[in-house]
């Protein structure tokens, strides 16, 4: 099997879907759960990829927005991230992490605990099929391991 991009695995996942958002706002408890819908698509002449999602969390609509841009010279990606839930205000800005499998795409950001502190936020982002998206964020305390926050599984349905 050839090996892929992280670009050529982010415009494989062109396309709208539908399916269900976990979430765990208390990573020892069972998960909320919602349903979800997201659309992929190029931007800006197609050089910009656009992850927009839709889902509702503590009960309320939550919307959010990946803009992933490409460094063509590096190969690696620069990407903002905001919802309405999450980081509502404000814009997360993550970068590659190097530790991602070959089968994803994998961003670390990071975020005030409101006491001074930084807490870190990986997403992933893979496909397991041509059909299944699957986007998984982690957060992670300050020197602990990472805790499941979201779990959204997509089927496309164009």
């Amino acid at each position: 099997m050839a090996k892929t991009s992280p670009l050529e695995r982010l415009l494989a996942m062109l396309g709208t879907y539908h399916g269900t958002t976990k979430t765990w706002l208390d990573p020892t408890k069972p998960p909320e759960e919602a349903p979800a819908t997201a659309r992929v698509k190029t931007i800006l002449n197609g050089t910009v990829v656009q992850i927009e999602y839709a889902t509702r969390t503590m009960g309320k609509r939550n919307k959010g927005l990946f803009v992933f841009g490409h460094d063509l010279e590096t190969s690696q990606f620069h990407v903002a991230w905001m919802d309405t839930f999450h980081c509502s205000p404000g814009v997360m800005f993550c970068r590659p992490d190097r530790k991602a499998t070959p089968k994803e795409i994998s961003l670390l950001g990071d975020y005030s605990d409101g006491a001074g502190g930084r807490w870190g936020w990986r997403t992933a982002f893979s496909q397991p099929d041509p059909k299944t998206l699957v986007i998984k964020a982690f957060n992670v305390p300050p020197g602990d391991m990472e805790q499941r926050a979201i779990e959204t599984r997509l089927k496309r349905v164009k």
